[in-house]
Formats: structure tokens, C-alpha cells, sequence
């Protein structure tokens, strides 16, 4: 009961501190990400985890949501490796390429992978997606005792940190073009 109190605890004060932002976009003219969720469209909520979010404006938005978590067999004592896969869809009408970094926080605050640190810090990165494509793109954060994947089991907040890349060569950006926030239901990571 008290961890159950302490997870509405910590989704109340993301929502309070507009946990879903966005930075300087995927073009000059990009918005708050519109947030869908039953049908509803609303901007800065956590999300709950079957929601989407739009991304971007104009000819360029996006509509991401999580496809699936998975985690793997223990790899070295008590290791394990959280999976997370993103799908992005281009509903604009020009080609998009992304890179994300996911972060997972569990109950009592701990966090695991973030910028620069999920997928070895290379976070998950996607081909040109086309305009109407989809694609899914893997990423995965390191946990690093059993004991943590419990508490990430009880529930946890995904957050996920979305990057525009300009061209094939160019440098992921330092700054998130936007950042969306998840809660990922109790028993979806075990």
C-alpha cells in the first residue's frame, strides 16, 4: 500500500512539473505535443502507457506510441537488460529521421538509462521514415539487480527524450526536441 502510495505520489508531481514538454521542435514552427489518449486530445500529461503522442507541426509530425517493454534473461549476476520499443509513425509530409533516449524510473525514484546513457548511449535511431511510414525502433536500459526489476515490475514512468536528425551525417542533437512521459502499468515488467 505505502509503495503504491508513493508511485500516485511521484505521477502527481510529474504531472504538476508538465512532465510532457517540448524543446525547439522538429521544425522552426513546432508546438507542445498534442497528447491523445481515449480519443481526447490534451497537452504536459503523463501518459498512460496504450496512449500516443503527436509530435511536431506542420509537414512534419509524428504520432509515437510504446509498441512493447521486454525484459531479458539475467545476464551477468543479477543484470538485466529492459528492452523498450517505440513505434513512429510520419504523419506529415516529409520524410523524418529520430533518434530516442528512453529512461525507466521505478517507485522509489531510481532511474536507468536517460540521454546519452540507454542502448550503450546510443539510443534508439530509426531509418528515414517516409511520409505515412512506420517504424519501430529498439532501445533498452541496464538494470542492475533483481531486487531493482521487482520495483520496476510494481510499475514504473517511461520517459522517452525524441531528437530530429537534419541528415544521415549529421550529430545528434544535445537537446531533446521533445519529451514525452509514460506510466507503465504494474506486472509489464518482469
Amino acid at each position: 500500500m505505502k509503495t503504491m502510495i508513493l508511485f500516485v505520489m511521484m505521477v502527481s508531481l510529474l504531472v504538476i512539473a508538465g512532465c510532457t514538454t517540448a524543446g525547439p521542435g522538429l521544425g522552426p514552427s513546432a508546438t507542445t505535443p498534442s497528447i491523445t489518449s481515449g480519443g481526447q486530445a490534451t497537452a504536459g500529461n503523463v501518459l498512460s502507457m496504450d496512449s500516443h503522442a503527436m509530435l511536431g507541426s506542420g509537414n512534419q509530425t509524428l504520432d509515437v506510441s510504446i509498441d512493447s517493454l521486454e525484459a531479458g534473461p539475467e545476464e551477468v549476476t543479477g543484470i538485466r537488460i529492459v528492452t523498450i520499443y517505440i513505434t513512429a509513425h510520419n504523419t506529415g509530409t516529409r520524410p523524418v529521421m529520430m533518434v530516442w533516449y528512453s529512461r525507466l524510473t521505478d517507485q522509489n525514484g531510481k532511474a536507468y538509462g536517460g540521454i546519452g546513457i540507454s542502448h550503450d548511449g546510443n539510443g534508439a535511431r530509426t531509418d528515414w521514415i517516409a511520409a505515412n511510414g512506420t517504424e519501430t525502433a529498439r532501445d533498452y536500459v541496464v538494470v542492475t539487480s533483481t531486487q531493482n526489476l521487482a520495483l520496476l515490475s510494481n510499475g514504473a514512468v517511461l520517459d522517452v527524450y525524441f531528437m530530429n536528425k537534419a541528415s544521415d551525417d549529421a550529430p545528434v542533437p544535445d537537446v531533446p526536441d521533445y519529451h514525452v512521459t509514460w506510466t507503465i502499468d504494474p506486472g509489464t515488467i518482469s
